[in-house]
């Protein structure tokens, strides 16, 4: 769990670790071709991870939720919406975040149901789908060249 290490700069815990910024550079190097193909692998791996976390009522990094008023587990769902509306989407070769509700920034901030900005950590688990999906394509790209 490195991505939970980190210093309290401003009130905001500073995650370590690869971001989006990181995976982002990561696939322009691999090019077009292969950055969209990761990318729309990764799309639907990282939004049922999402939505893994988000029904198991714990942050993406794996920290459960805080408790209630009642003393159960918080649970972010009223209308369905959010859950429903959440997950990852690709433009071209860029995986982008989908939030369907206008709280949803309000809930990455407080309950972290997605890394905050492209700067922050992502979860382990994350990156280590992504890395298998790149050498997924690039081992299938060398297969075709060869």
């Amino acid at each position: 769990m490195e991505a939970l290490r980190g210093d309290r700069v401003s009130g905001v815990k500073q995650l370590r670790g690869g971001s989006f910024r990181d995976i982002k550079k990561r696939l322009t190097g691999l090019g077009v071709i292969a950055s969209r193909d990761v990318s729309a692998r990764a799309a639907p791996v990282i939004t049922s991870a999402l939505r893994e976390a988000f029904d198991g009522a714990r942050d993406v990094y794996g920290a459960p939720r805080r408790v209630g008023v009642d003393g159960g587990t918080l649970s972010l769902v009223r209308t369905g919406a959010t859950r429903a509306t959440l997950g990852f989407t690709v433009q071209g070769t860029t995986l982008r975040a989908r939030l369907g509700t206008r709280w949803a920034k309000y809930l990455i901030g407080r309950y972290r149901i997605l890394p905050i900005g492209d700067r922050t950590a992502i979860p382990a688990k994350w990156k280590r789908a992504i890395d298998v999906i790149v050498q997924d394509v690039l081992s299938s790209e060398w297969r075709r060249a060869a």
